[in-house]
């Protein structure tokens, strides 16, 4: 086994299409399977036969890998009038090796240039789809019509019509085993890996020329940077997606994608739902600059770290928790009574009143900073104030991401990346971020709806350092949950000049980001910002 930079590399020293990938104890001849030639006796002189080579004759395998011909595989020939010919039989059945009759004239050379383009190309054209599918965990035999191709030279045997060829593969194939060790919910048989997009740097799937003159695929026509592999669609329990396990396992989600050979730099998304709350969102991985060269396989790093949250949540100013003794994960839960963790109810919310202390503060009018915990600007760990919260808003460069986490017990996802106010130029906390007034005593709101999505318009994790992450925890509303993995709402320490009932808060979603006076009975996040 050959390595290559950080990824396991392995050779496709092959005769024959890469088909179905099963695991070998050797690479011994006995295990390959037996020729199934299909060779039809023939009268007319004007064809020739290429069979590919024996076993026997053959390159050694990677021991991890049997690749083989399938039904409705072709190869193209030209001839000695320079016409492209097509074999006119293909298998019947999955074999080692395989004879095709080709019609023509192929008598003034030795040698001819043999070309296999996948099952959707043809000819010497091979496309590299940029949507290519899997139906089945640790099974390639989709990259016959997701793009595999090659070619051959196939010589002469007896000084007849009869030739002898061996594929040289053209594409590059990357190999996922996705799995996630540090949280246990992702493991679930309710949890399913749905699709792997890739994005690249460059072209990585279109419509290529099969050159032998330069060894590789040129003039790419319709190309394309990224490609999505689906997994879903199979038959039983594959109809969903491929399962997540806690250690890397091929034989449970192994997936093969075909892309075009070369130096890329590669982000990848692992496309993940829970079929129990339908919730969808992905983890994403980033691979540096590397050069995938054809006829090789690379194992991808495919470890999904997904993080784990514990949100507590306040009215404003208020000396402790909103279910303060009675959380989501206390003994003697009981649903619909204590803290909902999914959109639903809990009649033990705060009430004016109980005496508990989980009640906003009212004592606090029109203008004033919150007293208690974080709430508190005097405290070492403190909320923002408004001032504070505007020019996160309007100068954080806000990021809407649907990266997957969980909370509560719960898978979700969606949350905004915002710069941190070191890296917010002219951040400060006497006035807004139109530097003319103070959100203290004057009522203002500010909203940006310039919020770039993470899909189109991402962050490299060069760029993360720079900037904060927060989830969309939702919001309590009296005894009612809202709006988890859809929106965020995160207390400043400022009161509202514009209420006795009101204080600042910032909220954000997929569309926007807003700070603005909000009710001090809902149930937000008041954690300091960065």
């Amino acid at each position: 086994m050959k390595i290559r930079s950080t990824f396991k590399a392995r050779m496709l020293c092959m005769v024959a299409l890469l088909g179905t990938i099963m695991a070998l104890t050797s690479c011994s001849s006995e295990e390959i399977a037996q020729d199934d030639s299909g060779k039809t006796p023939k009268t007319d002189k004007n064809f020739a036969t290429f069979s590919s080579v024996a076993p026997n004759t053959r390159a050694t395998m990677s021991p991890t890998g049997v690749f083989k011909w399938e039904p409705g595989d072709k190869i193209y020939v030209k001839d000695d009038k320079g016409e492209w010919r097509e074999s006119e039989n293909t298998p019947t059945s999955e074999t080692a090796t395989f004879d095709f009759i080709v019609p023509g004239w192929f008598s003034a050379s030795k040698n001819y240039t043999v070309y296999y383009t996948g099952q959707n190309s043809g000819r010497d054209k091979a496309n590299i789809w940029s949507g290519q599918r899997q139906h089945i965990p640790n099974n390639a035999n989709h990259v016959s019509q997701d793009g595999d191709c090659g070619w051959g030279i196939a010589t002469a045997t007896t000084g007849t019509v009869d030739f002898i060829f061996k594929i040289d593969h053209k594409a590059a194939f990357l190999k996922f085993t996705p799995y996630c060790g540090n949280n246990k919910l992702l493991n679930g048989d309710k949890v399913k890996l749905t699709n792997i997009t890739i994005f690249s740097n460059n072209d990585i799937a279109g419509t290529y020329t099969l050159n032998p003159a330069k060894d590789q695929l040129t003039d790419g026509i319709r190309t394309d940077t990224i490609i999505n592999l689906s997994t879903t669609g199979g038959e039983g329990e594959y109809d969903d997606g491929f399962p997540i396990p806690a250690v890397a396992t091929s034989e449970a989600n192994a997936c093969y994608v075909v892309i075009l050979p070369g130096t890329h730099t590669l982000r990848v998304r692992f496309g993940i739902k829970d079929l129990e709350t339908l919730t969808t969102g992905y983890v994403t991985k980033e691979y540096p600059a590397f050069n995938y060269a054809a006829n090789t396989i690379y194992d991808m790093p495919s470890e999904l770290k997904v993080k784990d949250y514990s949100p507590i949540y306040y009215m404003w100013d208020a000396k402790r928790p909103y279910w303060f003794r009675h959380e989501w994960n206390k003994e003697g839960y009981v649903d619909g009574i204590d803290q909902p963790t999914n959109p639903g109810y809990g009649k033990e919310y705060p009430k004016p009143g109980s005496g508990d202390n989980r009640y906003y503060n009212y004592e606090i009018g029109f203008v004033g900073e919150g007293t208690h915990g974080t709430f508190n600007p005097a405290s070492p760990q403190h909320v923002p104030n408004a001032n504070e919260m505007s020019w996160y808003v309007m100068y954080g460069d806000p990021h809407w991401d649907e990266e997957l986490w969980t909370a509560m017990g719960h898978i979700h996802s969606g949350g905004m990346w915002i710069k941190k106010k070191a890296n917010i130029s002219g951040f400060r906390s006497d006035l807004a971020a139109d530097n003319e007034t103070d959100m203290r005593t004057t009522n203002k709101s500010f909203s940006n709806h310039k919020v770039y999505n993470d899909y189109y318009k991402h962050l490299f994790l060069s760029e993360k350092p720079n900037y904060f992450y927060l989830p969309a925890f939702g919001q309590y509303q009296e005894e009612w949950f809202h709006y988890i993995s859809e929106s965020g709402f995160y207390w400043t320490s400022s009161a509202c000049p514009f209420g006795g009932e009101t204080a600042y808060s910032m909220q954000f979603g997929s569309g926007g980001i807003v700070v603005e006076g909000r009710l001090r009975a809902h149930g937000n996040l008041a954690i300091p910002f960065e």
